[in-house]
């Protein structure tokens, strides 16, 4: 399953049209079909707001969050490659959807579902030098 990426970009520039548009039009209710990371959703002022997504573990994931339940302290390699081996042999019945959404959304570099590979916590080159970086927390 490919996805188009983080709407955090472009959210400046999209999300005041939605905004103006529901307090034009008195809306009450504001659905977010395609919620991915909540980029935008986040950032709309409405009284209800729902968000949809396609991918199951995803949802799984933010609902568990919304009901302030807790998530992986961290996520080895192993429990990542297990889950990837996991969703590619599309046999999760190891684990809680929530738990697929966790580990593959969370541990995956950029948060990349998988796609971007591991990513460990380590050291990086910035213009100022090194700087740690841990992309699980």
């Amino acid at each position: 399953m490919k996805y188009m990426g983080s709407k955090s970009r472009i959210a400046k520039h999209i999300v005041p049209i939605i905004q103006d548009y529901i307090d034009k039009n008195n809306i009450e209710t504001y659905v977010e079909p395609m919620v991915g990371g909540a980029n935008i959703i986040d950032k709309i002022h409405c009284k209800t707001k729902i968000g949809y997504d396609i991918n199951k573990y995803l949802i799984a994931l933010l609902k568990r969050v919304q009901e302030d339940e807790s998530l992986f302290e961290s996520v080895s390699k192993d429990l990542y490659d297990k889950a990837r081996t996991a969703v590619n042999n599309n046999d999760t019945s190891d684990f809680e959807d929530w738990e697929i959404g966790n580990i593959g959304f969370l541990a995956s570099y950029n948060g990349r579902y998988f796609d971007g590979g591991f990513a460990k916590a380590g050291y990086e080159k910035t213009k100022n030098g090194l700087r740690y970086r841990d992309y699980y927390n």
